[in-house]
């Protein structure tokens, strides 16, 4: 009986351990889902995209097009999406599709409100 208990115990070790070890060698988790959900440069095409607004923000200022307090609201809409943009790359290790969508509607309507009708295309694939 001990002999049975011990074979038992043996078997229960191993089973363990290469379950341990195929799960230390697996990717994380949400590894395979950032490849899915994330199209290449995601992050620095927002990133970029939010400093060309920024930019042309200042103009649209300047040249009176645009009022101090609406182009201050879109400054402030501005730095939420690039500091969000930031902590999901960072937490998440990529950035999903539904946030891409948000991000895409806030800068669309910077853009829209700067009367560029010639907007790039959203980022994320339809």
């Amino acid at each position: 009986m001990t002999s049975w208990v011990l074979a038992a115990f043996a078997v229960l070790s191993l089973s363990t351990a290469s379950a341990a070890s195929a799960a230390a060698s697996a990717p994380p988790r949400g590894e395979q889902a950032s490849v899915a959900a994330r199209p290449a440069g995601a992050q620095a095409a927002v990133l970029e995209r939010v400093d060309q607004l920024m930019a042309r923000l200042e103009q649209a200022v300047t040249e009176r097009r645009l009022s101090q307090a609406r182009a201050n609201r879109w400054r402030s809409a501005l730095h939420t999406v690039r500091r969000d943009v930031q902590q999901d790359a960072r937490r998440q290790g990529f950035l999903g599709l539904a946030d891409l969508a948000t991000y895409d509607r806030t800068l669309a309507g910077v853009e829209r409100d700067l009367g560029g009708h010639d907007a790039p295309e959203v980022l994320v694939n339809r």
